[in-house]
C-alpha cells in the first residue's frame, strides 16, 4: 500500500463509517479497520438496530469483546441511521449486512443526497450458503466485496447488466485475509478449538452427533486441551437473524448432565486470542475456520456427520471447500490430523493485499458528487407517503 500512500499523500485522510447491526457484522468492521489501516483512512462505528428487536441483536459484551477499549461513535435507530443528512458526512459507508431500510431506498430510488453523498461498499458476512441471494441483497452498492471466484460468477449471472454497468465488483473478505501462511512440521498440538455455527448443522440429531464426536476426541487425546468456541451466551442474540436452536452448552447438560472430559470446555472468549494460542482449528461450516487459516493455524471442515446429507445447506458448504482437502470425517479429528489446504484452492480463496489495494484504489476514485442512477420502481409515489409505511414494517 505504500505506492497509493504516496499518490494519495496530499489527500485528506478518506472518512468511513463501519456500519453493523450484529455480531459477524461488527466483527467484519473491527477486521476491515484492521486489514485497511489507519494511513488513508478514518473511522467511526455506528450501531444501526431495529427498536423493534429492542437491541437484542447484540449484546454490549460482545461489543466489548469486538472493540476493547474503544466505544462506539454512534448507536442509532435503523432509520436515523440511514438518513441522508447523518450519511453525508461520511466518504464512505462499510457493512456486510446493511439494514433493510438502506435496501429499499436503493431498490426503489429513494435516496435523495445533496452535494456530497458517501460510496457504499458492500461485503459478505462469511462463508456465503444463499450466494444468489446474498449477491441480490447488495447489488445496489457502489463496490461489491465478493468472497471468492465463484461468487463472482454468481454476481455476473445474477446481478441485472445495467447494475453491472454501474457498481465495481472485485474479490476481497476481511474473513478471508491471508495474514500468513501455515506451518505444520514438528508442532504438537496442546490446544485444539471448535467453533461452533448457529444453523449448521441443523437438526438436534446432527448436532448431538457432531458434540459426540468432540467428546470422544477429548477423552483420546487426555493431553490436549479442547475449547468449544460459543456462537454467543445463552442470554445473548435473542433477536438474531440466525437463532442457534440446540446449543452444545444445551447438549451437554441434556445429554451428559454436564459431566464431560476435564479437556474439554466452553469458552466465549475473543475469537483472535483464541486463534493465537490454538494449533488446530475445527469446525462444520464457521467462517471462523478460514479466519483461523489466514492465521496460518490448521483448519479441518467436519463434515461427514450424521444426517450431515439432508442439511439444508451442506451443498453450498461442500461446493465451498470440496477443493480445499480439508473436509474430513470423525477419524481425522480423533487422530487431530493437521492437514495443508490445496495450494490452488487457498489462492483462489483467501484474499491478499493486491487485493486491498484495487479496493483502496476504487475507493479513492469514487466521485462522492456521482447521483445514484438506478431504475425506480416506484417511482411516481411520494416519499412522505412510502416511506411511514415501510418503516411500520420493519
Amino acid at each position: 500500500m505504500n505506492n497509493l500512500l504516496s499518490q494519495n499523500n496530499s489527500q485528506k485522510k478518506n472518512k468511513i463509517l463501519l456500519l453493523f447491526k450484529d455480531d459477524s457484522s461488527l466483527l467484519s468492521a473491527v477486521k476491515f479497520e484492521k486489514i485497511m489501516g489507519q494511513d488513508l483512512f478514518e473511522y467511526e462505528y455506528c450501531f444501526a438496530y431495529n427498536k423493534k428487536k429492542k437491541g437484542k441483536e447484540l449484546s454490549e459484551r460482545q461489543i466489548e469483546a469486538s472493540l476493547g477499549v474503544r466505544k462506539i461513535d454512534y448507536k442509532l435507530e435503523i432509520r436515523e441511521a440511514a438518513k441522508e443528512s447523518f450519511l453525508e458526512q461520511f466518504d464512505t459507508i462499510v457493512s456486510c449486512k446493511f439494514p433493510l431500510i438502506f435496501e429499499i431506498k436503493w431498490l426503489l430510488n429513494f435516496w435523495k443526497f445533496k452535494a456530497h453523498r458517501p460510496c457504499f461498499v458492500a461485503m459478505f458476512p462469511g462463508i456465503e450458503f444463499t450466494p444468489k441471494l446474498g449477491t441480490k441483497t447488495r447489488q445496489f452498492a457502489d463496490i461489491i466485496c465478493l468472497n471468492c471466484p465463484d461468487d463472482i460468477e454468481h454476481y455476473k449471472r445474477y446481478v441485472p447488466k445495467y447494475l453491472q454497468r454501474q457498481n465495481i465488483a472485485l474479490q476481497f473478505s476481511p474473513f478471508f485475509y491471508q495474514h500468513k501462511k501455515m506451518d505444520i512440521e514438528n508442532k504438537k498440538i496442546r490446544k485444539v478449538v471448535f467453533f461452533a455455527q448457529s444453523i449448521m448443522p441443523q437438526s438436534r440429531e446432527s448436532r448431538l452427533d457432531v458434540f459426540d464426536t468432540l467428546v470422544e476426541a477429548a477423552k483420546a487425546n487426555p493431553n490436549t486441551k479442547f475449547s468449544i468456541k460459543l456462537r454467543h451466551l445463552e442470554v445473548e442474540n435473542t433477536a438474531h437473524t440466525h437463532i442457534e436452536k440446540y446449543s452444545y452448552q444445551q447438549l451437554a447438560q441434556e445429554e451428559y448432565n454436564g459431566n464431560l472430559p476435564k479437556n474439554l470446555n466452553f469458552t466465549a472468549e475473543n475469537i483472535g486470542t483464541l486463534l493465537e494460542n490454538s494449533d488446530l482449528s475445527v469446525t462444520v461450516a464457521s467462517t471462523a475456520g478460514i479466519e483461523a487459516l489466514g492465521l496460518g493455524v490448521p483448519t479441518l471442515f467436519l463434515n461427514n456427520y450424521k444426517g450431515s446429507a439432508s442439511d439444508l445447506h451442506n451443498g453450498s458448504m461442500k461446493k465451498f471447500a470440496q477443493k480445499s482437502d480439508l473436509l474430513v470425517s470423525k477419524k481425522e479429528l480423533l487422530e487431530l490430523s493437521r492437514l495443508m489446504p490445496n495450494a490452488v484452492w487457498e489462492k483462489e480463496t483467501m484474499s491478499t493485499a493486491h487485493m486491498v489495494n484495487e479496493l483502496v484504489v476504487k475507493i479513492f476514485d469514487f466521485s462522492n458528487t456521482k447521483p445514484i442512477s438506478r431504475k425506480p420502481i416506484i417511482g411516481r409515489l411520494k416519499l412522505s407517503l412510502i416511506m411511514p409505511i415501510i418503516y411500520w414494517f420493519l
